[in-house]
């Protein structure tokens, strides 16, 4: 036996008695096994390729009084099926507006009547008039819907609202025309019904068209073109024109079209709508990328794996729609009740008439108390309450990244009382936060953010978007910076006054941009100890989560480094009390401050190191600067040269000198 399943568009439902209707005459036919949506308006069918056929289906659904074709693959075109719900929509829209100002006169007038005043009646001639055109050509489709469901061999919604609202107009036309005495013509009552029936099926369709966005969002991460290389040229071209094997590039910014491995080239990939991971994943030569993930600014070239409905985007679409069009268990005990609920109404309806006639001795009341029970039994809600409540719950689900199996899998969590994640991390809001900031001796928060939101102004990365955050937090601006250089993955760097500045990842590692040679986790809190190489200077280091109520653990620390502009200042290591000497060193040219240079003395008093008297001013020539200095004090002394900038920028020190040992 060879299985096959395909999916059904449905049309002509109008309630959930329609759904199980449907159900059951395709589960009858042989090797058939079939369920119907009813929010959805589609059918899954799974059948034996030796016993039946599509077409073969398509007919036996139509014989039902119905009509089928097989559904559009959301995938491959999700706009067309987004524009005939569209259409679908504003029909149902128009219809209600066309009913809604027919029917307005009578509402008018029933409040007149409310107000006592009997005397403001339409004349029936005009009542006669709108209530048809309301219910003939507004709720044409309750007639057509009741006519093919009988010619099917059932009963549905339609068949009570047309039955109701059929039997009050005929009765208020035999009370015009024949005429009925001490009788009222109920001509409003068909019309309000129609066109309150007509408003619920308006909402009906909004609902749908809402948990239908879910899909369409999902699909929305797909880029519609790509721009592949072949023969050394790059073409964009449609993604559908994409095959396995095709090389394709991405930019900076842009997302990833189809599944693919990485060629050449290095970025950092955010990949939080697949795995939740808040902060972006450095991606090199041999990695994988896939559909729907954005690249942060690295240019990548690639060779693509999966395309179409192989990606794992495709995947994920189709895990949603299987869960939305899935049953939950409560919703099949709700079809069988809507299997018998129409039979069930008509049956009470006759009792209700019949025993109203026979005990009260009115049969016009009797007809009407029958009318109402007709009317007032629609099982819309019956049908449509549990598939439509699925449908949003998944959908919304979809959209916050988290994926439903199916409906039983909806209604079970229910009855969850713990959660148990298998990963730290994973549990965050997407969306990483300084946690905590280290500056180094001699310099304020402050002072040192502004370095770090200087470079990171413009940037688009998460860490450097919490940083930025975290600036308008302590109302830093940036300055100005030059030649500023993006290295993905890794950090950035510019230029200011001469000086360079750096925001890096701190990781170990080798290469131009391992700058810190150890990372050590100190404590649960994100405590880290960090060691630089001689050549660059630690001023900042930032400590990032991932602001989530269940994440302890540190997922990132970034460093800001200064390449020093001023070089040590060099003098003698050991000299006598009150003795001038001289203290010198050199300036990188383009350096801010002039003959603003200046050299603080540090002495160290009880094992610290502390600033001695204030800060002496050096004569400077070009790039070099020295000063005379004397100190009539005894102990262990060493120097900084600093450059007084005003408010352009702070930091601009050199590293301290030697130790100097000042005798008696």
């Amino acid at each position: 036996m060879t299985t096959r399943a395909i999916d059904l568009r449905l049309t002509g439902m109008t309630c959930a008695a329609c759904a199980a209707r449907i159900e059951k005459v395709l589960n009858r036919a042989d090797g058939v096994h079939a369920e119907v949506n009813y929010a959805t308006e589609t059918a899954h069918v799974e059948y034996d390729a030796g016993k039946a056929t599509p077409q073969a289906l398509i007919d036996v659904v139509r014989r039902a009084g119905y009509d089928a074709a097989p559904a559009p693959d959301p995938f491959a075109q999700p706009e067309q099926e987004a524009i005939a719900q569209s259409r679908r929509y504003r029909r149902e829209l128009a219809n209600f507006a066309f009913a809604a100002l027919l029917t307005a006169p009578f509402v008018a007038q029933m409040a007149f009547m409310a107000g006592g005043r009997h005397e403001i009646e339409m004349p029936y001639a005009l009542q006669c008039a709108l209530a048809a055109l309301v219910q003939f050509v507004a709720g044409w489709r309750f007639w057509r819907g009741a006519f093919n469901a009988l010619r099917g061999g059932a009963a549905n919604m339609d068949v009570l609202v047309a039955l109701g609202t059929g039997v009050a107009f005929a009765f208020s036309l035999a009370v015009w025309l024949v005429p009925i005495p001490s009788q009222h013509v109920y001509f409003e009552a068909g019309a309000m019904i129609v066109t309150l029936v007509l408003l619920g099926k308006l909402l009906e369709g909004r609902a749908r068209a809402r948990t239908a966005t879910a899909i369409r969002n999902l699909l929305a991460l797909r880029p519609p073109t790509v721009h592949r290389e072949r023969d050394g040229k790059v073409q964009e071209v449609p993604l559908a024109a994409v095959r396995v094997g095709d090389v394709f590039l991405v930019r900076g910014g842009d997302r990833v079209p189809v599944d693919g491995r990485v060629q050449d080239g290095e970025s950092a990939i955010d990949e939080a709508m697949l795995t939740g991971e808040s902060v972006p994943v450095r991606k090199v030569a041999g990695d994988s990328v896939l559909a729907g993930t954005v690249n942060e600014n690295g240019r990548l070239r690639c060779v693509a794996t999966a395309v179409g409905q192989a990606t794992l985007l495709a995947g994920i679409v189709r895990q949603v729609s299987d869960a939305q069009g899935s049953k939950a268990p409560v919703q099949r005990l709700a079809d069988r009740a809507a299997a018998v609920f129409v039979p069930a109404v008509l049956a009470i309806a006759a009792v209700t008439l019949v025993a109203n006639g026979l005990l009260l001795g009115d049969w016009a009341a009797a007809l009407m108390r029958a009318t109402a029970v007709l009317v007032i039994a629609c099982p819309c809600a019956l049908g449509l309450a549990t598939p439509t409540a699925l449908m949003v719950g998944v959908g919304r689900g979809a959209q916050a990244g988290i994926l439903i199996k199916n409906a039983a899998a909806l209604e079970r969590a229910q009855g969850i009382d713990a959660l148990i994640v298998d990963k730290t991390g994973t549990l965050t809001v997407g969306k990483p936060r300084v946690a905590a900031e280290y500056p180094a001796a001699d310099f304020t928060v402050r002072e040192l953010m502004l370095i770090a939101v200087s470079l990171e102004t413009g940037a688009s990365h998460p860490l450097a978007q919490a940083i930025l955050e975290r600036a308008r937090v302590l109302g830093v601006d940036p300055v100005p910076v030059g030649n500023v250089r993006q290295h993905p993955g890794q950090g950035v760097e510019a230029e200011n006054g001469g000086q360079t500045l750096r925001v890096e990842q701190a990781t170990s590692g080798s290469g131009p941009w391992s700058l810190v040679k150890a990372v050590t986790n100190t404590g649960a809190t994100g405590d880290y100890s960090l060691a630089v190489t001689p050549l660059q200077t630690t001023y900042y280091r930032f400590v990032f989560d991932a602001a989530g109520p269940y994440l302890t653990s540190t997922s990132n620390v970034l460093t800001v480094q200064v390449k020093p502009v001023l070089s040590t200042p060099t003098g003698p290591t050991s000299i006598k009390k009150n003795k001038s000497f001289t203290v010198k060193g050199t300036v990188q040219p383009g350096a801010p401050g002039g003959p603003s240079v200046k050299i603080q003395i540090y002495r160290k008093h009880d094992g610290k190191w502390s600033k001695y008297k204030s800060a002496y001013s050096t004569t400077r020539s070009g790039t070099k600067y020295s000063a005379k200095l004397k100190i009539n004090a005894t102990g262990k002394f060493k120097f900084k040269a600093t450059i007084a900038t005003s408010s352009q920028f702070v930091g601009v020190t050199s590293s301290y000198s030697k130790v100097l040992t000042v005798k008696k």
